[in-house]
């Protein structure tokens, strides 16, 4: 009878502080992706296919009031009111059915202090190595500041559209970055027209002006560019639609000329 001994590959000290060094860098790894995660300044979470919370970050804890311990493993009717905990369902089932993402902006209320606030809300579908739908993301970002930003410029055009309409002034812009011209319907009726009778240029401005002053105005324009003024105030000529002359005063700044 033979008796066969197989040795057992066995790692060397070496090997085996290797495997235990890439061990712990990958720990480390995980570690810092899962802070990155958490303090990320939207609200994630990640849903599986029968809308159990599989995942979440502290933002998300904070909009539901709960730690992620207590929103793991349940759904959205565990958690919320049976209104919201449908609507949510329905956007989950559409976004298993489409398998497209969508984006919509959305007033919620904080549960953990009841501060409200408009979110930006993306939802996408997860899919796995072989191509099916495994999960539902979903990332919500604040945009308050924003729509109140969009909503204070909207007011301040709206105000100032007033107040052009109550002003016996024309209103011409000319923006230097992009040598667009912007001439107010009060401009061009001063001189007779309509508002879709003068294009938006600045060679509109060039012929209407009388010739006797245009090389004056713009000599003057000219220094105002360069800096040698900050501004400049000049009577001239202008040519009305009817076919005589009207006297306009003309007003700028670097600032209203650049933008």
């Amino acid at each position: 009878m033979k008796c066969e001994i197989q040795s057992t590959p066995r790692l060397g000290f070496k090997e085996v502080s290797v495997l235990d060094k890439s061990l712990r860098g990958l720990g480390k790894g995980i570690e810092i992706y899962s802070k990155i995660i958490q303090t990320l300044p939207f609200l994630l979470w990640l849903k599986d296919l029968d809308g159990l919370y599989l995942a979440c970050n502290q933002r998300f804890e904070e909009f539901l009031g709960a730690s992620e311990s207590e929103i793991l493993g349940k759904t959205d009717h565990d958690l919320v009111n049976s209104r919201s905990a449908a609507l949510l369902q329905e956007h989950d089932e559409e976004l298993i059915r489409t398998g497209s993402p969508s984006v919509s902006e959305e007033w919620v209320t904080f549960s953990n202090d009841g501060h409200r606030e408009l979110l930006e809300i993306s939802r996408l579908p997860m899919y796995g190595d072989h191509g099916e739908l495994i999960g539902l993301l979903g990332m919500a970002r604040r945009v308050t500041t924003r729509k109140e930003s969009d909503e204070k410029l909207r007011e301040s055009e709206e105000r100032f559209s007033l107040a052009m309409r109550g002003a016996n002034d024309g209103l011409w812009d000319w923006n230097l970055e992009t040598n667009q011209v912007y001439y107010s319907p009060r401009w061009k009726s001063m001189l007779g027209y309509q508002d879709d009778e003068l294009d938006d240029d600045l060679s509109t401005w060039q012929s209407l002006v009388h010739p006797d002053d245009r090389e004056i105005v713009l000599n003057m324009v000219q220094d105002c560019l360069l800096g040698n003024v900050d501004s400049f105030d000049v009577e001239m000529r202008m040519q009305h639609k009817a076919g005589h002359e009207i006297f306009v005063r003309s007003r700028a700044g670097t600032g209203l000329l650049s933008r």
